[in-house]
């Protein structure tokens, strides 16, 4: 962990290297769960959307059929040109969450998917307010692979032996985020939704092999983690249905005012 702001750079950082395995990999979001969201925000005509830390486009590309006007913003140059294939009616900005490239007040909503652990939280909340218009709303969403599936849990186990405690601390960055709103923000609430995505062993193994803590390992290591993997998930007929557990929480913006 670098301090109070998020974890080690050098983790948020390691996707690049690995963006086709996450494009390949990666879960999209559960319709029902965006459908709620929409009901509940409105992402449809006249509504200004940012996806903030896009990456490859897994939301973006869930959140056109809703006909709001989109933007993304992603820091990692192997990641927008994934976007830019997948989701090609939409621009990605070079930025990142701490310095969005985007005019104040010209955003209703910011979406930030599987990333807002990656933040410096301080840094980010400012921006994501100094963006906002008063009124909206920043939601944060994440997919948890479903560790009451005795295969998952066993997954699990792997990924945490691997990981050398990386996951922990990215696990704290992102949920130190639910003790409480930070400043410009309030009306907290939140939501769960269970799903699950089929795939075959060579997808599974791409999101497994996407995950920071396994990019950053020496190739023997990372080897032997996907080696393992593969032998746990070895037994099931493909494709096969891959558990999730999908967390959306969101805060409205006040209408504090941000000192620019």
């Amino acid at each position: 962990m670098s301090g109070p702001g998020g974890p080690d750079r050098s983790l948020a950082t390691s996707f690049g290297s690995a963006a086709e395995a996450y494009e390949r990999g990666r879960p999209a979001y559960p319709a029902d769960l965006l459908d709620a969201l929409h009901h509940e925000l409105d992402l449809g005509p006249g509504r200004d959307l940012l996806d903030l830390a896009a990456g490859t486009g897994k939301l973006t590309r869930q959140l056109v059929p809703f006909g709001a006007h989109l933007v993304a913003v992603e820091p990692l140059a192997e990641m927008r040109a994934r976007f830019e294939h997948a989701v090609p009616g939409v621009l990605a900005i070079d930025g990142t969450a701490e310095d969005i490239p985007l005019a104040a007040d010209s955003i209703d909503i910011v979406l930030v998917a599987q990333a807002y652990h990656w933040f410096d939280r301080d840094r980010a909340n400012r921006e994501v307010a100094r963006v906002l218009r008063p009124g909206g709303h920043l939601v944060c969403l994440w997919n948890f692979e479903d560790v009451d599936v005795a295969w998952v849990a066993a997954v699990e186990a792997v990924k945490d032996g691997a990981s050398d405690g990386r996951r922990a601390l990215i696990g704290a960055a992102a949920w130190d985020f639910e003790l409480g709103a930070p400043a410009w923000f309030d009306a907290r609430r939140s939501t769960t939704t269970r799903h699950s995505i089929l795939q075959t062993a060579d997808e599974f193994l791409a999101s497994f092999a996407s995950r920071s803590y396994v990019i950053v390992l020496d190739a023997a290591r990372q080897r032997a983690a996907i080696d393992h993997v593969g032998r746990v998930i070895a037994a099931l007929d493909e494709p096969f249905a891959v558990p999730y557990r999908t967390e959306a929480v969101w805060w409205r913006r006040t209408s504090e005012p941000v000192d620019e």
